[in-house]
């Protein structure tokens, strides 16, 4: 089984007014999204289903990255991933249908890097999970059920400006 979690794009900060919910992504994360869908694209990174955090900068996120592929998808939405904590998105992942062998977390830090950690018993070996960043996760697993601390092993990260360096 593998777990791809995703951070969202750069947010923007320009509205003072609005609700750290409500804050929709800035320049920089709109063009983020399309360095990460034309990776997810062309190594064809597809989620059976996504997870996503119902805050509106993870909602447009999706939107772009996926924008060719929307309607082919399977997406929820959830207001458990906002301001969630570690053992929160376990327990949701734990909940997946096993039919599902690709899941998708789309959610915000620190917990998306406090997840690489958990699952792989190991230190994030990066400096920070960017925004706009995409960690691959292969799991030791039969059954979502099974997630648990030390069930997988971190096999990509990669941040936009890591894609745009490699071109």
């Amino acid at each position: 089984m593998e777990l791809i979690l995703l951070r969202h794009a750069k947010s923007s900060w320009e509205h003072e007014h609005l609700d750290d919910f409500d804050r929709p992504l800035a320049d920089k994360g709109i063009k983020a999204c399309k360095t990460i869908r034309d990776y997810i694209e062309n190594k064809k990174l597809f989620p059976d289903l996504i997870i996503c955090s119902s805050s509106d900068r993870t909602k447009e996120t999706i939107s772009l990255i996926f924008k060719n592929n929307l309607n082919k998808l399977k997406i929820i939405y959830s207001g458990e991933l906002y301001l969630s904590n570690v053992n929160k998105i376990i327990n949701i992942i734990s909940r997946t249908n096993d039919k599902i062998k690709r899941l998708m977390i789309v959610g915000h830090n620190p917990e998306m890097e406090l997840l690489v950690e958990k699952i792989t018993g190991k230190e994030f070996p990066y400096e920070k999970f960017n925004t706009a960043g995409l960690a691959i996760l292969e799991l030791n697993i039969k059954s979502w059920a099974e997630i648990k601390s030390k069930t997988g092993k971190l096999s990509l990260f990669i941040t936009p400006k890591l894609i745009r360096k490699e071109k």
